[in-house]
């Protein structure tokens, strides 16, 4: 099986934003503090990482979290809230966080 998790060239803010971007647009979006391997998908109860994909996302989170501390969190809600929000709606909750 050939691992959906995309590569991290270096862990710069847009780097990771990208990284993001690419999880979420293949519906691996995930909550920065789980663990991978225990992640299934609510529409059929199926693990959402495999064994090799799990440690792939772990060792990139791990980079992830080493370089940017809580500023990753903020990255990875800010991809997230594009996709619920409107833009208009998006622009008053980024004014709101500051």
């Amino acid at each position: 099986m050939t691992s959906r998790i995309p590569n991290l060239p270096d862990t710069s803010a847009a780097s990771v934003r990208t990284w993001f971007q690419s999880l979420h647009d293949k519906g691996l979006l995930y909550c920065l503090d789980d663990d991978p391997a225990s992640l299934v998908r609510i529409d059929n109860n199926e693990r959402l990482f495999s064994d090799v994909e799990a440690l792939e996302v772990s060792v990139t989170t791990s980079r992830i979290l080493d370089s940017l501390a809580d500023r990753a969190h903020d990255i990875a809600e800010d991809v997230l809230s594009r996709t619920f929000l409107t833009p208009q709606e998006y622009s008053l909750a980024k004014i709101a966080r500051g």
